[in-house]
């Protein structure tokens, strides 16, 4: 089988690490063709698929980013562009990597014209209202988009797939259906454990301040999505008990988090990052105070690296590893609290509970719910 991945976004986030993670796995474990096309403005996503290598890369031609809607119903010239590729490849099925819905049209006419088998793959399955919490024209933007995503879902929806239960039960209730919507599962792809070596990556961050505890907090710099602001409130009390926090990221409210925290000496940020996985390790915990997630990448890569971890309550993250790591970021007494405990806990029994929690997730029922869904499409 020969599967052709699209993914038109012109950022590098969630959804396109999940992707490559996938096209990966479906290459080495699956033994399946993979090519892939996306936009030639989106570097980050060509380099990373570049470093797994075997994954035949192509451009779709467009690389303007999108800043207003007008400027993606002016996109029918792209239209021949995508049916040529899809042509090329000569693919078995279509994966459209869809970061959001509204703008799917253009795939479902290419994939009607060659009859070619599609599956709408939807990581992030949450109101861009919701989402970002803009306020003005931005709101007003933001809420058309959401409408014509429901509208265009309701046409893909025997195609439309998620990666977790969670982000399923999220679509279903947001359109008010009982059923549909399959759940494709995810997986990530990172690097083996990296030998420590003597200079500690974290550690060198902090630059002489005398902090106990390190901890991490990855990931897109966004409010409304990640809940960084939920640590911000926390920062005095983690003060006080020798807890430094170090941000990876960038973002929409990068510049809004570092004045929130100005004057906090504990506070440290590095920007983003191709190897988070190297501060993971050299810390000694992961935060993930997150409002919305489908199924959070950078809690498998904590997983899979045996680092420990926290959570906010959502859903998808109790889906994935449980109760017993998520902590109140509402309460800083009672984060610090889940803090220590957490430290203190045998490095053994953490990975014997990740491995646990991995092999539901990511080993053989990854790989069955990928050919169901495969052998199933249309």
């Amino acid at each position: 089988m020969k599967i052709l991945f699209f993914d038109d976004a012109y950022t590098f986030g969630g959804a396109q690490v999940a992707a490559v993670s996938m096209a990966k796995y479906m290459q080495e474990r699956m033994g399946l063709e993979v090519s892939f096309t996306c936009s030639p403005g989106n570097k980050r996503l060509i380099e990373r698929l570049q470093q797994v290598g075997g994954i035949d890369v192509r451009h779709d031609g467009y690389s303007a980013k999108p800043l207003f809607i007008v400027s993606h119903f002016l996109m029918l010239w792209k239209l021949p562009g995508i049916i040529s590729r899809m042509r090329e490849a000569k693919g078995d099925v279509v994966i459209i990597n869809m970061a959001g819905l509204e703008f799917g049209w253009l795939y479902i006419y290419a994939t009607k014209i060659l009859k070619i088998r599609r599956l709408y793959w939807l990581h992030n399955p949450f109101l861009y209202t919701d989402l970002l919490q803009r306020s003005g024209w931005r709101h007003t933007i933001d809420r058309i988009r959401d409408r014509l995503a429901d509208l265009f879902a309701k046409t893909i929806l025997p195609d439309l797939g998620t990666v977790s239960q969670s982000g399923r039960e999220s679509l279903l209730r947001r359109w008010g259906l009982s059923s549909g919507v399959k759940v494709m599962g995810n997986t990530i792809t990172v690097p083996p454990p990296r030998i420590r070596g003597e200079v500690n990556l974290a550690r060198a961050v902090l630059n002489g301040y005398p902090a106990k505890t390190i901890a991490v907090v990855p990931g897109r710099i966004s409010f409304g999505h990640k809940g960084q602001d939920k640590v911000v409130n926390c920062l005095p009390e983690l003060e006080r008990n020798s807890v430094a926090v170090i941000f990876i990221g960038d973002g929409e409210d990068l510049e809004a988090l570092k004045k929130s925290c100005a004057g906090q000496p504990n506070v440290f940020f590095v920007g983003w990052q191709n190897t988070v996985s190297d501060y993971m390790q050299d810390a000694d915990l992961v935060l993930m105070p997150s409002r919305f997630e489908t199924q959070p990448l950078i809690t498998m890569e904590a997983m899979y690296l045996n680092v420990p971890m926290l959570t906010s309550g959502i859903p998808s993250f109790e889906e994935l590893i449980g109760q017993q790591f998520t902590a109140n970021f509402d309460n800083p007494a009672e984060l610090c609290a889940k803090i220590e405990w957490l430290c203190k806990q045998d490095r053994k029994w953490l990975e014997s509970v990740y491995a646990a929690h991995l092999e539901i997730c990511c080993g053989s029922q990854y790989q069955n719910g990928i050919m169901r869904i495969l052998e199933g499409s249309k």
